[in-house]
């Protein structure tokens, strides 16, 4: 295994993008002890990609790319019998920065951003996802907040009605979760089916002969139908597909580069005629000039009201004045 870590290794060093080595663990049933993923990049940055269902790997991976890359993305989540890889692996990093992550959250972002995109008319239309482990229940909760009727399978009934009913008490808006006895039920009527068990084949072709005459099927956990559901779907002439996370993973890096930026901007600044410029993330003051950026301001965002929030235009006008010298709009 050595000799393809040193391998991407060298293709990692070779970019002129910001690297960074991803570590994370998986509940795939069919993936082995360390696995290696395929490069993700972004516009600004290339990733290495390495999965572990244990732990043997992990020094080696990690002692290949500290001295050298720009900072370890770690999975922060629970799949498998690897208790914390966070802590196992800042224990043996010793130079690059690291970010911990949710590669789960990753795919459910991506999934709702597909279904936003491919299915705009969600609202009142039933939707059921076999699996009710974490990325089921979460994408559950999205689609029922984008108006969907979501029928929710696990192979556990009593636990799977409990996280159905729970999700219930905060979800607002005209949509639904409730927990379905059997996936043929989950199915029935269904616009799309979203396959969310780890890797276990579990759909079955009595499931899509239930769907809707134009459902989409989405594998979300890499596996979850059955060949005879394939083929049930292919003969139905049904939309099948496998779910990228991609979308989700370009988000996070830019949510991620779009926080960094702000902390390090993140400040107060006081002008000659004692009025404050703050920068976006802090509470101001009442009177202070929130502005778009602290070191090379040219817009006022508003003005703060010394609570948390900003002045309505009247009351913010008098402070608005005090800075017109400075060509802030």
């Amino acid at each position: 295994m050595q000799p393809a870590i040193n391998d991407i290794a060298e293709q990692l060093k070779k970019s002129p993008k910001k690297k960074l080595v991803c570590l994370s663990t998986t509940a795939n049933v069919n993936n082995p002890d360390f696995y290696v993923g395929s490069f993700r990049e972004t516009s600004t940055t290339l990733a290495a990609n390495f999965i572990f269902a244990s732990l043997d790997q992990l020094a080696t991976t990690i002692e290949t790319f500290d001295p050298f890359i720009d900072a370890f993305l770690i999975d922060c989540e629970y799949k498998n019998e690897i208790n914390d890889l966070l802590k196992a692996a800042q224990k043996l990093i010793k130079y690059s920065p690291v970010l911990s992550y949710k590669p789960n959250d990753i795919t459910v972002d991506a999934l709702d951003m597909w279904v936003s995109l491919s299915l705009p008319e969600i609202e009142d239309q039933k939707v059921s996802i076999i699996g009710a482990g974490n990325i089921g229940a979460k994408i559950a909760l999205k689609l029922a907040e984008r108006g969907a009727h979501v029928a929710l399978f696990g192979r556990d009934f009593p636990k799977t009605e409990k996280i159905a009913e729970s999700l219930g008490l905060i979800l607002r808006g005209n949509g639904s979760i409730k927990s379905a006895l059997t996936q043929e039920e989950a199915a029935q009527n269904s616009l799309l089916l979203l396959g969310c068990t780890p890797g276990i084949a579990y759909i079955s072709p009595e499931s899509v002969e239930n769907l809707h005459p134009k459902a989409t099927l989405i594998d979300v956990g890499n596996g979850t139908l059955t060949t005879e559901a394939i083929k049930k779907a292919n003969d139905k002439n049904l939309t099948l597909l496998c779910l990228s996370p991609n979308a989700g993973y370009a988000g996070f890096i830019e949510h991620w580069e779009q926080a960094q930026l702000m902390l390090n901007k993140l400040g107060r600044k006081t002008l000659e005629n004692g009025v404050s410029l703050i920068s976006p993330g802090l509470i101001g003051q009442k009177g202070d000039v929130l502005v778009d950026d602290l070191h090379s301001p040219s817009r006022i965002i508003g003005v703060c009201d010394g609570k948390g929030d900003i002045l309505n235009e009247r009351e913010a006008r008098p402070y608005r004045e005090k800075v017109k010298e400075y060509d802030l709009k």
